[in-house]
């Protein structure tokens, strides 16, 4: 499959020459579809890297959570959890895996929501920021245990 592709061709080889003309960080991107159009070939296999359904309920959880809080006046819509399913494809992919953690949304929550909260008054007069509010709700709403992180372990192995 061309995520397999891609993954074998970044993790090192006589390929691995770095940054470059269709490279990526950790190696070059093969194919003649990649060097025509780049971009949209890794939005393609990126499109394809796994998350799980524990995942996704959390990132609604999350989310939901910013329109419930006491000092968000506006929180995050739903287009805010397709946000971050997306960029944690994207960070797994770079981070040469098929599949999503909870590490990986986790890094990308405060980037995607922090522009998205309207803070109510009271946490402007406590001097709160989104990013304190964020890291409130994200003690609140606990991610899963790494659900894909086993399958990772069995493809290596196999």
């Amino acid at each position: 499959n061309a995520l397999a592709q891609h993954l074998a061709g970044l993790q090192g080889g006589p390929q691995n020459r770095g940054y470059g003309a269709g490279a990526v960080p950790g190696g070059e991107i093969q194919g003649e579809a990649t060097r025509q159009r780049p971009v949209a070939s890794l939005q393609q296999v990126a499109a394809q890297v796994s998350i799980s359904d524990e995942l996704k309920h959390y990132l609604v959880r999350l989310v939901a959570a910013t329109r419930t809080g006491a000092h968000v006046e506006l929180g995050a819509s739903p287009r805010a959890s397709i946000n971050l399913i997306e960029g944690a494809r994207v960070l797994a992919f770079l981070r040469v895996r098929d599949y999503v953690l909870p590490q990986d949304l986790t890094d990308l929550v405060p980037d995607v929501l922090r522009h998205r909260l309207v803070l109510s008054y009271e946490a402007l007069t406590e001097g709160l920021t989104p990013d304190e509010i964020i890291r409130r709700l994200m003690a609140q709403v606990a991610p899963p245990a790494k659900p894909l992180e086993s399958r990772g372990r069995a493809a290596a192995n196999a």
